[in-house]
């Protein structure tokens, strides 16, 4: 499992992988809800870091922190293992 840190528009597509094949099983987060969020976010990207856990070019897990106490992520159901270090 590899880890990636982001702070630009490319972390985007592989959360929305990840949504697209979780939801509705989850309830959870759709690609309409990380394209917007994302658009409200531009002007602090940097402020915003994103990493994504992926597994020979599939999306596991992501997160998303929104200083000062906010962690929007998502964890691939049939892969739970990256849970843990997404919330740390």
């Amino acid at each position: 499992m590899r880890r990636r840190e982001y702070t630009d528009p490319t972390a985007l597509r592989a959360m929305q992988g990840l949504a697209a094949r979780s939801f509705p099983a989850t309830g959870y987060r759709h690609i309409g809800d990380l394209t917007w969020n994302w658009c409200l976010s531009l002007d602090r990207a940097a402020q915003c870091p994103t990493a994504v856990w992926t597994q020979e070019e599939r999306t596991l897990a992501w997160g998303w922190l929104e200083p000062p106490d906010s962690l929007m992520l998502q964890v691939d159901p049939d892969h739970p293992e990256p849970a843990d270090e997404v919330l740390a």
